[in-house]
Protein backbone atom coordinates (compact mmCIF):
# COMPACT_ATOMS: atom_id res chain seq x y z
CA UNK A 1 0.00 0.00 0.00
CA UNK A 2 1.24 3.47 -0.79
CA UNK A 3 1.56 6.29 1.66
CA UNK A 4 0.22 9.83 1.28
CA UNK A 5 1.13 12.92 3.23
CA UNK A 6 -1.53 14.29 5.58
CA UNK A 7 -3.79 17.08 4.49
CA UNK A 8 -2.40 20.61 4.89
CA UNK A 9 -2.36 21.68 8.49
CA UNK A 10 -1.77 18.15 9.71
CA UNK A 11 1.40 17.04 11.41
CA UNK A 12 4.68 17.67 9.65
CA UNK A 13 6.19 14.53 8.20
CA UNK A 14 3.26 12.30 9.20
CA UNK A 15 1.94 9.88 6.64
CA UNK A 16 -1.37 8.10 6.30
CA UNK A 17 -1.76 4.71 4.63
CA UNK A 18 -3.98 4.78 1.60
CA UNK A 19 -6.51 1.95 1.53
CA UNK A 20 -6.58 -0.17 -1.58
CA UNK A 21 -9.95 -1.45 -2.67
CA UNK A 22 -9.70 -5.08 -3.70
CA UNK A 23 -12.25 -7.01 -5.67
CA UNK A 24 -13.72 -9.70 -3.46
CA UNK A 25 -14.21 -13.07 -5.05
CA UNK A 26 -17.74 -14.40 -5.16
CA UNK A 27 -18.50 -17.70 -3.41
CA UNK A 28 -20.06 -18.96 -6.65
CA UNK A 29 -17.62 -19.28 -9.57
CA UNK A 30 -18.41 -17.27 -12.67
CA UNK A 31 -18.75 -18.80 -16.13
CA UNK A 32 -15.29 -17.48 -17.03
CA UNK A 33 -13.82 -19.27 -14.00
CA UNK A 34 -15.55 -22.52 -14.97
CA UNK A 35 -14.24 -22.20 -18.52
CA UNK A 36 -10.69 -21.64 -17.26
CA UNK A 37 -11.07 -24.73 -15.08
CA UNK A 38 -12.32 -26.80 -18.04
CA UNK A 39 -9.42 -25.60 -20.15
CA UNK A 40 -6.96 -26.51 -17.39
CA UNK A 41 -8.40 -30.01 -17.09
CA UNK A 42 -7.99 -30.70 -20.80
CA UNK A 43 -4.46 -29.29 -20.78
CA UNK A 44 -3.49 -31.43 -17.78
CA UNK A 45 -4.93 -34.58 -19.42
CA UNK A 46 -2.87 -33.87 -22.53
CA UNK A 47 0.20 -33.05 -20.45
CA UNK A 48 0.12 -36.37 -18.59
CA UNK A 49 0.64 -38.22 -21.85
CA UNK A 50 2.81 -35.52 -23.46
CA UNK A 51 0.25 -35.10 -26.24
CA UNK A 52 0.36 -32.14 -28.59
CA UNK A 53 -2.92 -30.70 -29.90
CA UNK A 54 -2.20 -32.02 -33.41
CA UNK A 55 -1.83 -35.55 -32.04
CA UNK A 56 -5.13 -35.35 -30.16
CA UNK A 57 -6.89 -34.00 -33.26
CA UNK A 58 -5.55 -36.95 -35.28
CA UNK A 59 -6.80 -39.39 -32.64
CA UNK A 60 -10.23 -37.72 -32.57
CA UNK A 61 -10.45 -37.78 -36.37
CA UNK A 62 -9.52 -41.49 -36.42
CA UNK A 63 -12.50 -42.10 -34.13
CA UNK A 64 -14.85 -40.24 -36.47
CA UNK A 65 -14.93 -36.91 -34.64
CA UNK A 66 -14.91 -33.97 -37.03
CA UNK A 67 -12.26 -31.66 -35.58
CA UNK A 68 -9.62 -29.29 -36.94
CA UNK A 69 -6.37 -28.16 -35.34
CA UNK A 70 -7.61 -24.60 -35.10
CA UNK A 71 -11.03 -25.59 -33.71
CA UNK A 72 -9.42 -27.85 -31.12
CA UNK A 73 -6.98 -25.18 -29.99
CA UNK A 74 -9.78 -22.58 -29.69
CA UNK A 75 -12.02 -24.91 -27.68
CA UNK A 76 -9.22 -25.77 -25.27
CA UNK A 77 -7.96 -22.17 -24.98
CA UNK A 78 -11.45 -20.80 -24.28
CA UNK A 79 -12.71 -23.76 -22.26
CA UNK A 80 -15.87 -23.72 -24.36
CA UNK A 81 -16.81 -27.23 -25.37
CA UNK A 82 -19.70 -29.57 -24.78
CA UNK A 83 -19.75 -32.44 -22.33
CA UNK A 84 -20.13 -34.83 -25.27
CA UNK A 85 -16.97 -33.43 -26.88
CA UNK A 86 -15.14 -33.73 -23.55
CA UNK A 87 -16.20 -37.39 -23.23
CA UNK A 88 -15.01 -38.05 -26.78
CA UNK A 89 -11.68 -36.48 -25.85
CA UNK A 90 -11.31 -38.57 -22.69
CA UNK A 91 -12.04 -41.78 -24.57
CA UNK A 92 -9.73 -40.76 -27.41
CA UNK A 93 -6.75 -40.20 -25.13
CA UNK A 94 -7.71 -43.26 -23.10
CA UNK A 95 -8.01 -41.66 -19.68
CA UNK A 96 -11.08 -43.87 -19.22
CA UNK A 97 -10.81 -46.60 -21.85
CA UNK A 98 -13.87 -48.46 -20.52
CA UNK A 99 -16.12 -45.43 -20.95
CA UNK A 100 -18.81 -45.94 -23.57
CA UNK A 101 -17.40 -49.27 -24.72
CA UNK A 102 -19.97 -51.66 -26.26
CA UNK A 103 -19.57 -54.40 -23.63
CA UNK A 104 -20.76 -51.99 -20.95
CA UNK A 105 -24.15 -51.36 -22.50
CA UNK A 106 -27.12 -52.47 -20.43
CA UNK A 107 -28.79 -55.75 -21.34
CA UNK A 108 -32.28 -55.59 -22.84
CA UNK A 109 -35.05 -55.40 -20.28
CA UNK A 110 -35.94 -58.73 -18.72
CA UNK A 111 -39.72 -59.05 -18.63
CA UNK A 112 -39.71 -61.70 -15.90
CA UNK A 113 -37.47 -59.53 -13.69
CA UNK A 114 -39.66 -56.49 -14.28
CA UNK A 115 -42.78 -58.53 -13.51
CA UNK A 116 -41.33 -59.84 -10.25
CA UNK A 117 -40.37 -56.31 -9.16
CA UNK A 118 -43.87 -55.05 -9.95
CA UNK A 119 -45.40 -57.94 -7.99
CA UNK A 120 -43.20 -57.11 -4.99
CA UNK A 121 -44.18 -53.44 -5.15
CA UNK A 122 -47.86 -54.33 -5.34
CA UNK A 123 -47.56 -56.72 -2.37
CA UNK A 124 -45.81 -54.06 -0.34
CA UNK A 125 -48.58 -51.55 -1.12
CA UNK A 126 -51.22 -54.09 -0.09
CA UNK A 127 -49.42 -54.78 3.22
CA UNK A 128 -49.19 -51.06 3.86
CA UNK A 129 -52.91 -50.61 3.11
CA UNK A 130 -53.80 -53.54 5.36
CA UNK A 131 -51.76 -52.07 8.23
CA UNK A 132 -53.40 -48.69 7.72
CA UNK A 133 -56.88 -50.27 7.77
CA UNK A 134 -56.01 -52.27 10.90
CA UNK A 135 -54.75 -49.12 12.59
CA UNK A 136 -57.96 -47.27 11.75
CA UNK A 137 -60.06 -50.16 13.02
CA UNK A 138 -58.18 -50.17 16.34
CA UNK A 139 -58.51 -46.40 16.61
CA UNK A 140 -62.26 -46.55 15.95
CA UNK A 141 -62.63 -49.28 18.59
CA UNK A 142 -60.78 -47.12 21.15
CA UNK A 143 -62.89 -44.06 20.32
CA UNK A 144 -66.06 -46.09 20.58
CA UNK A 145 -64.97 -47.62 23.90
CA UNK A 146 -64.03 -44.21 25.31
CA UNK A 147 -67.32 -42.74 24.17
CA UNK A 148 -69.22 -45.63 25.73
CA UNK A 149 -67.32 -45.27 29.02
CA UNK A 150 -67.97 -41.56 29.16
CA UNK A 151 -71.67 -42.01 28.33
CA UNK A 152 -71.93 -44.82 30.95
CA UNK A 153 -70.28 -42.52 33.51
CA UNK A 154 -72.74 -39.73 32.74
CA UNK A 155 -75.71 -42.11 32.95
CA UNK A 156 -74.59 -43.36 36.40
CA UNK A 157 -74.12 -39.83 37.72
CA UNK A 158 -77.69 -38.93 36.63
CA UNK A 159 -79.06 -41.98 38.46
CA UNK A 160 -77.29 -40.98 41.68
Amino acid sequence: MGEMPDAPGGGVGRTVQRSVVTKQRSAVPTMDEWQKEASGIVRSLMGRDNLRPEQVVNILQSRGVSETDRGFKEKVANGTFSLAWFLQLIVAIQRSPHLLEPELTLPPPNDSLLSSVLVQVEEQQQRHSARARAGLTKQRARVTANAKQSSDGKAQSKED
